[in-house]
């Protein structure tokens, strides 16, 4: 799924990306949720790369609990 697709995937539900800043500011809150999308395999591989809004992804490496923030190329599929 390209970055394009995601953005109109939450558009046909009436939803946006999470901005990069809300998830920066909430860090704590989403690190559980998304240690165990990296455990249980979701995502993209190899990394596990999830879509937020402003262009960035969020990598989430399985077992970790950090996480890093990235902009992402827009013609780059994941």
């Amino acid at each position: 799924m390209t970055y394009g697709e995601a953005e109109a995937a939450c558009e046909a539900l009436f939803e946006k990306l999470l901005p990069k800043a809300d998830l920066m500011n909430h860090l704590t809150d989403f690190a559980p949720e998304l240690s165990y999308l990296a455990y249980a395999g979701y995502g993209e591989s190899p990394n596990r790369a999830y879509f937020i809004g402003d262009n960035d992804i969020v990598i989430a490496n399985k077992g970790a609990s950090t996480f890093r923030v990235s902009t992402v190329a827009l013609s780059r599929r994941f």
